[in-house]
C-alpha cells in the first residue's frame, strides 16, 4: 500500500506501534518514513504522525488494505478548493473497500449509529464517523488539542 500512496504523495509516514510482522521493515523497504510510538493508540499515533508533515494537507490511510489509495485525489479536492477543513472518507456511502473490494462492510454496521450521533447539530451530515480514512488541513489538525489514544468511544 506505501508504492500506491507514492502515486499521489511525496512522503508517506507509517507509524508502527510494537507490530511482530515485518511492517516496519516492509514500509521502509517501499520508501515509507517508520515512526514507532510503542503501541500508545491509535489517536497517539495519529499526532505522532502529523508532528512529521510538512505539507498543507495530511491524509490517514488505515494500513490494513481497507482503503484505495486511488481515492485520495476524491478525498482532498474539498481541502484543496477551499471548501472543507476535513473530509472523511465514508464506509456507508460506497467508497474504498466497498468498492474495491471486501465484502466486509455489512461488518461495520455499528458504524451506523456513531455516524448518526457524530452528525447531531451539524449542517452537513457526517458519515462513517470512525472511517480512518481522512484528510485535514494540518495547521488545523495542529490547533486541535486532541488528547485521546483512541479514536473510538469506549463503548464499542
Amino acid at each position: 500500500m506505501v508504492r500506491e500512496c507514492f502515486n499521489y504523495a511525496g512522503k508517506v509516514i507509517v507509524v508502527e506501534g510494537g507490530s511482530s510482522d515485518r511492517t516496519a521493515a516492509a514500509a521502509a523497504a517501499a520508501g515509507a518514513l517508520v515512526v514507532r510510538d510503542q503501541g500508545r493508540g491509535k489517536g497517539a499515533a495519529l499526532r505522532l504522525a502529523v508532528a512529521q508533515v510538512d505539507t498543507p494537507i495530511c491524509v490517514f490511510v488505515d494500513a490494513d488494505g481497507s482503503h484505495d489509495p486511488i481515492d485520495i485525489p476524491m478525498l482532498v479536492a474539498p481541502l484543496k478548493s477551499g471548501l472543507a477543513d476535513h473530509v472523511t472518507g465514508s464506509r456507508l456511502l460506497g467508497g474504498s473497500d466497498e468498492l474495491h473490494g471486501g465484502g466486509d462492510e455489512f461488518l461495520r454496521w455499528p458504524d451506523r449509529p456513531s455516524s448518526l450521533t457524530s452528525s447531531t447539530g451539524a449542517f452537513t451530515p457526517a458519515v462513517g464517523f470512525p472511517n480512518g480514512f481522512r484528510a485535514l488541513r494540518t495547521d488545523v489538525f495542529r490547533t486541535l488539542d486532541l488528547r485521546s489514544r483512541h479514536t473510538r468511544s469506549s463503548s464499542r
